[in-house]
């Protein structure tokens, strides 16, 4: 080169020759695209057509710019090693005449027309890498425009040299960093030149993985000790709330029990009172007939002391003319009424007395009037002394003696009539206090005629009411009493039903729970399976993502999933549509853009005609013949081919075959009971449009339990015919294949087949779930109406004790 241009080339001088960029002699850079990336601020694309080429320019004319937008695109995310201070300046910032643009872009194309790129992109003629940043910072790493991580680009070049901070990409001082380098330095180069990188880069991955697994494992651990301490808690809570239940139902037992007794007592209690209300209404009537006889008794009693005060009224005036004390004793009579009421406790003893009276009377009387006849004597014989005293006045010294005499005998007169006077006080004193006591029974007599005659007598008729209104109330109180009891008991059972059709409800949540949880996560695997990876975005794009799997159409013989899934392959997930001109579309869309895996249209066809004939290889007949043998192991009396008696026959036929009289005879030396069934007959095909495509899909597919009894004997099978067996091995003439199940779609039948069993399931549970949920209602509201008429019974239990209350006290009253 010139040596003017050397100067303008620095940039170049520093970076290496292609082949060091690009070791693999099959995939070469083509060209390299970039828009926004600093200087380049308008499209431009750099080709290079051949192994060696250089860029030559002026200073500042962009050439670093080429290779540090291939260390950018590369992943690169150091602002210093692409001369910046920021990722933002990569960016075209403006300049005097053009105003600044929001992203930069670079993209590099590979031409890989031989195939020999590493990885998935390796059937890609061509591959593209392109990385976008914006304004907000945020870099998007492309490759074959399918939006990927920045480390899928970095290892798609591991183990090339070729990378952001690889050694392919030779800058200036890089010889003598690489001369200067520790052999720990040294090392990475080589290992990069060996290919080693992304081996040591995947172990890496794998021992983060695996500290993440430890990691997992040790929180799980963590998390199994916790729940187990949970456990512990729980189960000593339910453990309380166990022995709480039970107490719970020994208190409400006791209560029930103590209710019982109150009630039991209460009964006997309005016996008693009942008992003692009749009793007391006796003693009433005794009482007031008694009263009664009182009452008379006080009358007659009456009637006799005025009869005796009558007669003491007669003895005082009597007595009055003897002494003036008789007067006073007559005036203190009229006082006695006073102490009436107390004499009345003495009536017994008054009556004893009164004829006592009644002899002191007589006798009192008898010596008044001998005292008066003495009276009267004296006053005639002072007279007839006096008449004499004139007389006998010579005769004074005897009328003197006569006078002394006379005088003497006065004395002794008035001797004797003192000591009456005196003996007539005390009598007095006495009948004074005994007339006194009668005074105070006479005001206790008033008194109680008094309160008699406030006491309105009870009305018949109001009474008669009355008891009939409590003998109601008492009735109903017993009715209710009885009700009570009644309902009572029936309490806890309908608590204990409440409860058990609560806990058979939650337990049916809890299965339904766990069905649909199932369900719903095979549901989603099964919609994974036909949308992951690029073949769903292609299938979205074109609009055949609502066309549902061949898969989602067949209901398989249990046993036999493995045998159907290596049988179909790939046509185990071809796209379905009853519709006949949605299939043909579907097939000109994959014909027209090649999907980016493997993708099976199923198209409408007929049943094929089969011919038992053509599933074995003929064996030595005599010429006359015209039948063909079964397979080796064949039962007798049955041809593989036949229309064999099935669960899924309804569902699946193929149109053509022999009937079930079709038979032929064995082969000789045929294992004993071995068999083999059509494959076809194993499976059913929900839509009769594609049974006649899954036939000859399956056609010349037997079905077999053991296969190493056919091992000896495959040669004679027919080059079109094949044995599998329930894992999925396939015997043909001359191999024996191995099927290893597609990981994505591995055991799609199967859940298939799961997702229905859920499906009829879940209606069951369901409708169980309803029941349970109904059952529930009816013993909730069994349950609350019967505490509501308990509680109500209560009240009107207690109105009508307060009602049988107030009756009584009213039949009292009256």
């Amino acid at each position: 080169m010139m040596p003017a241009a050397n100067a303008g080339c620095a940039g170049a001088d520093r970076r290496a020759a292609r082949p060091a960029v690009f070791p693999l002699p099959a995939v070469r850079l083509s060209k390299l695209k970039l828009a926004g990336f600093k200087t380049f601020v308008d499209p431009t694309t750099v080709l290079t057509p051949g192994n060696l080429v250089g860029v030559v320019g002026p200073n500042g004319c962009g050439k670093s710019n080429i290779i540090d937008a291939v260390r950018w695109v590369l992943g690169e995310t150091r602002a210093s090693a692409l001369r910046g201070e920021s990722m933002q300046d990569v960016i075209f910032n403006g300049s005097t005449t053009r105003k600044p643009v929001s992203r930069a872009s670079v993209e590099l194309v590979f031409d890989n027309a031989e195939g020999r790129a590493a990885g998935q992109w390796s059937r890609y003629a061509e591959i593209s890498v392109k990385r976008v940043l914006d304004r907000s910072g945020e870099s998007t790493y492309y490759i074959n425009n399918v939006h990927v991580r920045r480390k899928d680009v970095i290892d798609l070049f591991l183990g090339t040299g070729l990378g952001p901070r690889a050694y392919a990409i030779i800058e200036q001082g890089m010889i003598s960093r690489i001369i200067e380098a520790r052999p720990e330095e040294i090392r990475g180069f080589l290992e990069e030149a060996a290919g080693v990188t992304k081996y040591r880069e995947r172990r890496k991955e794998t021992e983060g993985r695996l500290r993440d697994a430890r990691d997992n494992l040790a929180r799980l651990d963590d998390i199994r000790m916790e729940l187990g301490e949970r456990i512990v808690h729980l189960e000593a809570q339910a453990a309380v709330a166990a022995r709480y239940r039970a107490l719970d139902a020994a208190h409400v037992e006791k209560q029930q029990l103590l209710w019982l007794v109150k009630r039991n007592e209460a009964r006997a209690e309005h016996g008693r009172v009942a008992a003692a209300l009749d009793e007391a209404s006796r003693r009433i009537e005794a009482d007031s007939a008694r009263l009664q006889e009182l009452e008379a008794g006080v009358e007659a009693r009456r009637d006799a002391h005025f009869e005796a005060s009558e007669a003491v009224h007669v003895a005082q005036n009597d007595l009055f003319a003897v002494s003036a004390e008789v007067a006073r004793l007559e005036t203190e009579l009229q006082h006695l009424g006073e102490a009436r009421k107390r004499l009345e406790a003495r009536l017994a003893q008054l009556e004893l007395d009164r004829g006592h009276w009644s002899s002191r009377r007589e006798a009192l009387a008898a010596d008044r009037e001998r005292w008066q006849a003495l009276a009267e004597n004296a006053a005639l014989r002072a007279e007839h002394a006096e008449a004499r005293h004139l007389e006998i006045a010579d005769r004074l010294p005897e009328l003197d003696s006569a006078r002394q005499a006379a005088d003497a005998t006065m004395a002794a007169a008035r001797r004797e009539l003192a000591q009456t006077e005196q003996q007539l006080r005390v009598e007095e004193t006495r009948r004074a206090s005994a007339v006194r006591a009668l005074e105070a029974l006479q005001q206790r007599r008033g008194r109680l005629e008094g309160e008699r005659g406030a006491i309105v007598g009870p009305d018949e008729r109001v009474l008669a009411e009355r008891e009939a209104r409590l003998e109601v109330v008492q009735d109903e109180l017993e009715a209710l009493q009885q009700a009570l009891a009644e309902a009572q008991p029936r309490l806890p059972d309908a608590q204990a039903a409440l409860k058990a059709a609560l806990e058979h409800e939650r337990a049916v949540q809890r299965r339904l729970t766990e069905l649909r949880a199932r369900r719903d996560a095979l549901v989603q695997l099964q919609a994974r399976v036909q949308s992951q990876g690029k073949l769903g975005d292609w299938l979205k794009r074109h609009g055949l993502d609502a066309l549902p799997p061949l898969w989602k159409q067949l209901q398989v013989e249990d046993g036999w999933d493995e045998a159907v899934q290596a049988v179909l392959r790939e046509r185990l997930s071809a796209l379905t549509s009853p519709d006949a001109a949605v299939a043909l579309a579907a097939a000109h869309t994959v014909l027209d853009e090649t999907p980016p895996e493997s993708l099976a249209i199923a198209l409408p066809v007929t049943p094929s005609t089969l011919d038992p004939a053509a599933c074995f290889a003929p064996a030595a007949a005599p010429a006359s013949s015209t039948e063909t043998p079964p397979p080796v192991g064949a039962p007798a009396g049955a041809n593989a081919c036949d229309e064999a008696t099935h669960p899924s026959a309804t569902a699946f036929a193929l149109s053509g075959g022999p009937g079930p009289s079709a038979e032929a005879p064995p082969l000789v030396g045929a294992p004993a009971g071995a068999n083999a069934r059509a494959l076809a007959r194993l499976v059913a095909v929900r839509d009769p449009a594609l049974r006649g495509l899954v036939g000859d899909f399956l056609a010349g597919a037997w079905a077999v339990e053991r296969l190493d009894d056919w091992l000896p004997r495959c040669a004679q099978l027919a080059p079109s015919t094949c044995l599998v067996g329930p894992r999925g091995q396939i015997l043909t003439r001359g191999a024996l294949i191995h099927h290893a199940p597609d990981a994505r779609t591995h055991g799609v039948i199967e859940r298939q087949r799961e997702i229905e069993g859920l499906a009829a399931e879940l209606q069951a549970r369901e409708d169980e779930a309803h029941l349970a949920h109904d059952a529930l209602l009816m013993a909730e509201t069994a349950a609350s109406e019967l505490q509501e008429r308990i509680n109500g019974l209560r009240r009107e239990l207690q109105t009508l004790q307060a009602q049988v209350h107030a009756e009584q006290v009213e039949v009292l009253k009256l």
